[in-house]
């Protein structure tokens, strides 16, 4: 099948929406005031649910299964790279990751990468169909990889073995929100830091470029008619 050079520029763009991140380009800050609400089809305890703030909107998960989330209720971000004030586990299940305390519960190499991968489309996780039961999965593999042995159904699956054995190469761009509401009660949400991924933008880039060279090859032609 041949393709014309505008048809190739369309799809080139195209392409870059569908590949970058289904969030805003902001990202969380210290200080920010959010809504944390519930997600459309979420199965069972724990995420995702959604976060909304001034100028960013996004699907996290819970770190802590000792901790609650009042859907519908505003709080305030501190943003960390670990969980705080709660937690069952204090390190990650896997060796040699991490290391953490009582009150400060580092997230695991592995935990970002998965939340990674999640928050772009399921790349990498094999079978990933965005179903809300792919997404329950998401959470327990999260609760395993951060020895949160107690949650419901937080067990090894294909999924936190998959973040587990890309744990060594990956570079973190996921961080932790922690959250305190008006009552004084906390929670611990994932971010990613980097909105959307450099490979989305140049896509993106790439596939205007293109359009704006085949529009001034038309505006050639037709000048020479």
């Amino acid at each position: 099948m041949k393709f014309s050079k505008s048809s190739l520029a369309f799809a080139l763009a195209g392409a870059s929406l569908c590949a970058a991140p289904l969030a805003s380009a902001a990202i969380p800050s210290t200080g920010d005031s959010i809504l944390v609400s519930d997600t459309a089809g979420r199965l069972g305890v724990g995420g995702p649910f959604l976060v909304t703030g001034a100028s960013y909107s996004f699907e996290t998960f819970c770190l802590e299964t000792n901790e609650f989330l009042s859907l519908g209720s505003t709080y305030t971000v501190t943003v960390n790279t670990g969980a705080v004030n709660g937690g069952v586990g204090s390190a990650a299940t896997y060796g040699g990751d991490v290391s953490g305390t009582a009150t400060f519960d580092p997230i695991s190499k592995a935990t970002g990468w998965l939340y990674n991968a999640y928050f772009n489309g399921g790349t990498g996780l094999t079978g990933w169909t965005g179903s809300a039961s792919d997404k329950a999965e998401v959470q327990k593999a999260i609760w395993f990889l951060e020895n949160e042995t107690a949650a419901p159904g937080g067990t090894a699956s294909a999924w936190a073995n998959i973040a587990i054995s890309n744990a060594p190469t990956y570079s973190f761009n996921v961080g932790v929100m922690n959250l305190t509401d008006s009552n004084g009660r906390h929670q611990d949400l994932l971010y990613v830091t980097a909105v959307p991924e450099p490979e989305a933008y140049a896509m993106m880039l790439a596939g205007l470029g293109l359009m704006g060279f085949v529009a001034r090859r038309r505006k050639q032609s037709v000048a020479t008619a």
